[in-house]
């Protein structure tokens, strides 16, 4: 590349070329999610997860501690409401919510006045169905009834949905939070470029059990996904959004360029 900079014999430059985002790619402006924390000390592992570490606005990432029904009720009708979410925009819901002891709860919380969880689930689907089926759900919890998720079972649900042991085990914590949890994000955080840009919830759902089958400590856990699209890039697909497009494709992306005087 030749740049006159004012004289009669123009210099020679070297122009190198950084190919970042694309303009259509999705970004953490398509990413929403309600963290409800049940859990102890506060760690709140999940919502420093999306906003430290992906950089998700915090007023994205909705953080309830230790709610009760109504809360919840009303932080789920606030994501199908919400206008500033667009259709086929990534919804994480999770739920973080300690145990000692295998149980199968019918309610989010307290045992008595908790939000139940086929209400919960209704409220699920009435979000995918006005905001599209890119709706995840993640319970770091002892799993629900099957019949207040009927359709689980048959993976025909609209949503993903991550849950942390299988029946008659329960869902363990440490002094850093959930062990599942903790496994998810480790387990996303240790993945190379290449693994990242073709990561799917089951797939790092898979990720999570391995990890869990050979820490110490723990009873035996492992992680379940299910559902219709649950190898659908996690997150919208984020992690894979720095990429190498075919020339005729490098007109929409967002080009960096280093400009350096040449040595010759």
């Amino acid at each position: 590349m030749i740049i006159s900079v004012g004289g009669d014999q123009p210099d020679t430059y070297n122009v190198s070329y950084d190919i970042g985002w694309m303009l259509d790619a999705v970004t953490t402006k398509d990413l929403h999610a309600l963290v409800i924390d049940f859990a102890p000390r506060k760690r709140a592992l999940l919502a420093k997860y999306l906003t430290r570490d992906l950089a998700v606005p915090r007023n994205q990432v909705t953080h309830l501690r230790g709610p009760d029904a109504t809360h919840i009720t009303g932080a789920l009708q606030s994501l199908e409401k919400n206008t500033d979410i667009r259709r086929g925009s990534s919804i994480i819901i999770y739920i973080s919510w300690p145990s000692d002891e295998p149980s199968t709860p019918t309610r989010i919380g307290n045992p008595t006045t908790g939000l139940e969880y086929s209400t919960f689930f209704s409220l699920v689907q009435q979000i995918s169905a006005q905001k599209g089926e890119n709706v995840t759900v993640i319970l770091d919890t002892n799993p629900p009834p099957m019949d207040t998720n009927a359709e689980a079972t048959s993976n025909q649900q609209p949503h993903v949905l991550l849950t942390a042991c299988l029946p008659k085990q329960y869902a363990q914590y440490d002094v850093n939070g959930g062990v599942f949890t903790q496994a998810l994000i480790r387990s996303m955080k240790t993945c190379n470029a290449e693994e990242l840009e073709r990561l799917t919830w089951d797939r790092i759902v898979d990720k999570s059990a391995d990890a869990l089958a050979t820490q110490k400590g723990i009873r035996p856990q492992i992680p379940e996904c299910t559902g219709t699209f649950k190898n659908r890039a996690i997150f919208n697909g984020i992690f894979g959004g720095k990429v190498n497009r075919p020339q005729k494709e490098r007109e929409n992306c967002l080009i960096s360029i280093s400009v350096k005087p040449s040595s010759t």
